[in-house]
């Protein structure tokens, strides 16, 4: 069965482990992976993107913004 799901991840400064979470991830269980980035000031969005994420930024803090960009890239 092919994922039609998309999961969000809204994150801030997470570059000690949204790779590793990231490949935890079956590839089959979601169509899309979008991390949303809040500001980060590490290497949060980089490391999403090497680990096959697709990734929106979104400098303005809040976790309900994150989700809502995030939704317009699906």
């Amino acid at each position: 069965m092919k994922a039609t799901a998309a999961l969000i991840i809204p994150a801030l400064n997470e570059e000690a482990v949204i790779g590793n979470m990231l490949r935890g991830i079956p590839s089959s269980l979601f169509a899309l992976i979008v991390v949303a980035d809040n500001g980060s000031t590490d290497r949060t969005c980089e490391v999403a993107r090497s680990a096959g994420a697709t990734v929106v930024s979104l400098p303005e803090r809040g976790y309900g913004r994150a989700c809502l960009r995030a939704m317009r890239e699906i």
